[in-house]
């Protein structure tokens, strides 16, 4: 078969042969299914004998439609292209183009909704638009780490908050285990809230699901706090080429005293020691953009492609969740 679902196991060979990113690896994506009531769904397109194309998704049935997104907490899906190092661009192009309409093929086969958010470097979208795929820009911010990472291509008011953070002896810490846990809690549970969000999983998994991440070998936990009280935190995953900003929070307290922008700045220095990017995995909301564009990162495309059988079946897959959302305000 030129497309088939593989299990874990088969996936965590494939993603040592290619590294479909931190939100591809089976250890971030099943405890995140578990937690969102999904299914992982390792996709392997195959050419000419390879798997060539390498895709991590999720599965879930809503109103009886079936369903296959990236999860929601993902920046990006877990994508991994393999084809011969030796061939020449035209032949990658035409190989490319081969199984992207395998996939697309596969994918409208077996779904009444589809959506893919790619990474930046899937960025040939030919085959999606050609067979009617709706795209949907995003953005991102990229820091370029090394010698080169400078306070002075910051922003004034970044330089300000960490000069003052600086200043009034906050502390950098390196939780672990449920030190991390409760360090992330304490900061990123408030952040949502005064964004009049909701946890990006449910509150009985929650706790769980930053136990699952604080764990992963592929994950740091950085905090910053005054004394024993946490004031910011960040939760920063790692692949092969660079580090992610997974989930991150700051106190009211750690807004007034730079430990948020802090926090960022730490990120950067201890990533640097072992990549040379830093992706702040999302750039999409005016007031996150903003804050982001403050630490002087390259803004970067990447897009979402979706593919509905029926108007009714992309409202399942979009509309019905924004409406309960909103129905879920109302009661609170």
């Amino acid at each position: 078969m030129p497309v088939e679902t593989v299990d874990s196991t088969r996936w965590s060979v494939l993603s040592a042969e290619a590294d479909p990113g931190i939100y591809g690896r089976a250890d971030w994506l099943e405890p995140t299914c578990a937690a969102l009531g999904l299914e992982p769904q390792y996709i392997a397109v195959n050419n000419r004998g390879t798997d060539a194309l390498r895709v991590a998704l999720a599965r879930r049935r809503r109103f009886g439609r079936e369903l296959l997104v990236t999860p929601a907490v993902a920046a990006y899906s877990g994508w991994a292209e393999a084809f011969p190092a030796d061939l020449s661009d035209e032949r990658r192009e035409g190989r490319l183009h081969d199984v992207l309409g395998e996939f697309i093929d596969w994918a409208e086969a077996r779904a009444d909704f589809v959506r893919v958010i790619l990474p930046p470097e899937a960025n040939d979208l030919r085959p999606f638009l050609w067979r009617g795929w709706t795209v949907e820009p995003r953005y991102t911010y990229r820091v370029t780490l090394g010698d080169e990472l400078s306070l002075d291509s910051m922003r004034q008011s970044v330089r300000r908050w960490i000069r003052s953070a600086t200043d009034a002896n906050l502390q950098l810490i390196r939780p672990k285990g449920e030190l991390a846990v409760a360090t992330a809690d304490m900061t990123i549970s408030p952040t949502f809230a005064r964004q009049s969000e909701r946890l990006p999983v449910r509150p009985d998994r929650w706790h769980d699901w930053l136990r699952s991440l604080v764990a992963l070998p592929s994950v740091q936990v950085l905090g910053v706090v005054d004394g024993d009280a946490p004031l910011a935190s960040m939760i920063v995953g790692y692949d092969g080429n660079r580090a992610y900003e997974l989930l991150a929070g700051t106190t009211p307290r750690g807004m007034e005293t730079g430990a948020g922008v802090y926090v960022v700045w730490q990120a950067f220095l201890e990533a640097r020691q072992r990549v040379r990017e830093f992706d702040f995995a999302g750039a999409n909301m005016e007031s996150i953009a903003k804050f982001k564009r403050g630490f002087g990162g390259e803004l970067v495309r990447y897009n979402a492609v979706s593919w509905s059988r029926s108007s009714f079946d992309r409202w399942v897959a979009t509309g019905a969740p924004r409406l309960k959302s909103r129905v879920t305000r109302w009661f609170l």
